[in-house]
């Protein structure tokens, strides 16, 4: 699921956006933080999903693009490192990404106690009409080794592959519950899902990109 890193030691859960459309709202400027659309595929995401649910409720794009030329104003910059780092430091208010990239941050220390203080100050919140995708896992047709990769594929929808599976993400296996550090289950995060158009998402992501960059990002270089 995507959606967004916040402390709780900076903002109550009175204080967060309770919808998409909340983050292009100006009390935010400068307090968001997220990759660069033009190398990440969470990013990318996120500015399809805009223009995804301008399509829904106006049959156009363009309500989404001047949606997203508001939040692209909040943006604090774009980040090489995990937006929850940067949220965790206090650095930014709202973090973008998905749910595993805060489960990965804190999954990179072992020990409980260390992981429960750096609960303190990261929390991770999903928002209604979220894109929420799955990672499959496939055989190339044709490949070298066909037997090598079904029997990969047998380990990892097995109890112990998706047990591994499970420290980072909802799995298919119904004896898993949620990712340790999550507090709601799959059925709660599919009732925050959009519908997506994958041919759509196909379709448009050049162009996406091309307006992007030319329209949004120039029209108010984050470094000024």
């Amino acid at each position: 699921g995507l959606g967004f890193a916040y402390n709780p030691q900076i903002l109550k859960p009175s204080q967060l956006p309770r919808t998409w459309a909340d983050l292009a709202d100006p009390k935010w400027r400068h307090q968001i933080v997220m990759w660069d659309p033009a190398s990440s595929g969470t990013s990318m995401l996120l500015l399809q999903a805009a223009l995804m649910r301008s399509i829904q409720t106006t049959g156009n794009e363009e309500a989404g693009w001047r949606y997203l030329k508001a939040l692209y104003a909040n943006l604090q910059r774009y980040t090489d490192a995990p937006p929850s780092m940067l949220i965790a430091r206090g650095e930014a208010l709202i973090g973008i990404h998905f749910e595993h990239q805060v489960l990965e941050y804190l999954e990179q220390d072992p020990d409980p106690a260390a992981v429960a203080q750096m609960q303190k100050s990261l929390r991770w919140t999903i928002l209604p009409d979220s894109p929420v995708i799955v990672d499959p896992v496939a055989l190339i047709k044709n490949c070298p080794h066909p037997e090598n990769g079904k029997k990969f594929i047998d380990f990892i929808m097995s109890h112990e592959g998706q047990g591994i599976l499970n420290h980072l993400c909802f799995v298919q296996d119904p004896s898993y519950g949620p990712p340790r550090y999550l507090n709601y289950t799959k059925a709660q995060e599919l009732a925050h899902a959009m519908p997506l158009d994958i041919e759509w998402m196909g379709r448009s992501f050049n162009p996406i990109c091309t307006r992007w960059e030319n329209e949004v990002e120039k029209s108010k270089w984050l470094w000024e």
